[in-house]
């Protein structure tokens, strides 16, 4: 496969409109090779946004559902929930899976505001031997969650763009 390399999306200040706005959401596992990173996975898909109370305070839920389009996994679907939790006392969100059900978040990255204007996360999240550390760029039409993945075994980066529906 050829190198590739997701196309930029300028940041802004704050994600919160634009987290409940997509819709629609394109995913990509990129593999890092000799010559840069090359994509070897891609989904797309669909979210339903749900407005929550979480936890004392209000949350974003995406339910994601989505196919994968190329690769060694192409036509198997896929889904996933996380919640996105806006902390009152700080700027901070945290971001969380749900794999385990609503009422039994999986934390995983603290995302603070940057001086460039992205989201990044306060410390890598650990599983097992992987650290998965996150970015997040927003801007009026959508936003992109990049998650670099250092592992023993298979180092990666998962690029996440989720788009608000024109028209």
């Amino acid at each position: 496969m050829a190198a590739s390399r997701p196309p930029e999306i300028t940041p802004a200040r704050s994600p919160w409109p634009v987290l409940q706005s997509v819709r629609e959401f394109s995913i990509q596992i990129l593999t890092h090779t000799e010559h840069g990173f090359q994509t070897t996975l891609l989904g797309s898909g669909h979210l339903q946004v749900e407005h929550v109370d979480a936890r004392g305070g209000a949350a974003v839920v995406w339910r994601e559902k989505g196919r994968w389009t190329s690769g060694p996994l192409a036509g198997i679907p896929f889904h996933n929930s996380s919640e996105w939790r806006g902390l009152p006392e700080t700027q901070a969100i945290e971001l969380s899976h749900l794999r385990r059900g609503d009422a039994s978040p999986t934390f995983l990255v603290r995302l603070e505001p940057t001086a460039s204007g992205a989201w990044a996360s306060a410390e890598p999240h650990a599983c097992g031997a992987d650290y998965y550390s996150a970015i997040l760029h927003c801007n009026g039409e959508g936003l992109r969650l990049s998650w670099d993945v250092r592992s023993p075994s298979d180092a990666y980066r998962l690029v996440f763009d989720a788009r608000i529906p024109s028209g």
